[in-house]
């Protein structure tokens, strides 16, 4: 029986599109709306907090984090092990593989990394890594060179395998108890040859936030309803998602 849920992911298990979380860039306007949450803890109206409001004898963390590249959704979960490496059995990991165009970069004034979704350009570059309109440009440069030179969808396939097999093995070593979710839209995660392959690991995949269909019969109004305005998942659809996903998993454990 488990009595610790920890989460790791990217803003669609942070909560960005709640209430409490609504920051996008509006292209009719051309400019940012809403407060920025850079450093704020995670929603309180996503499926984390849900789960802690409903089952207060239970531990539950959220790390995930807006913007996060599959290498640094592992590394929180890397330094989470490395830190509770004696608290396991008793603990259930969601682990969420988020979409492949997503790199790190250096973030140059402090010497760290940060991920970068490579389809933003010069607006991300501008807004969520503060630089100025100079540094922008040079930047932005270097990301289309490296698009058109370099890249190639592969690489972050490739990441996005290393991620998950590297944190299920981690978990399966350490005995946490694992659960995974994938961006299917992007990655069509059920005709991957490695994942049919490993059956054990298919057994714990759970239907991710971004891809499930909150009314249950297609309804596109209904399901419209439950996005923000830049297509997260708002406190609406988070409720739903637990009810119907979440709430499930987790009374497997409690059994």
């Amino acid at each position: 029986m488990i009595d610790k849920v920890v989460v790791f992911g990217d803003s669609f298990n942070y909560g960005h599109g709640c209430k409490d979380r609504n920051f996008y860039y509006d292209e009719k306007m051309k400019r940012m709306v809403g407060n920025s949450f850079s450093g704020e803890l995670p929603s309180e109206y996503c499926w984390a907090a849900l789960l802690q409001n409903e089952y207060p004898s239970l531990t539950v963390k959220n790390f995930a984090i807006p913007g996060n590249s599959n290498p640094e959704i592992f590394r929180s979960f890397f330094e989470y092990h490395y830190a509770n490496i004696r608290d396991t059995e008793n603990t259930l990991i969601f682990f969420q593989v988020t979409n492949p165009d997503r790199i790190q970069i250096a973030t140059h004034d402090d010497d760290k990394t940060t991920s970068y979704v490579l389809p933003m350009i010069s607006r991300g570059l501008k807004v969520f890594h503060k630089l100025n309109q100079d540094e922008c440009e040079q930047m932005s440069d270097a990301i289309k060179n490296y698009i058109k030179w370099m890249y190639h969808p592969d690489i972050g396939l490739n990441q996005a395998y290393m991620t998950l097999l590297g944190a299920y093995g981690m978990a399966k070593l350490s005995k946490f108890n694992f659960i995974w979710s994938i961006a299917q839209h992007t990655y069509k995660i059920n005709s991957y040859k490695f994942v049919s392959g490993l059956g054990d690991l298919k057994n714990h995949q759970i239907i991710d936030i971004r891809n499930i269909d909150f009314s249950g019969n297609l309804d596109h109004d209904f399901n419209m309803s439950c996005r923000a305005p830049d297509n997260h998942v708002n406190e609406k659809g988070h409720e739903i998602y637990y009810n119907k996903i979440i709430k499930p998993t987790i009374q497997k454990f409690l059994s």
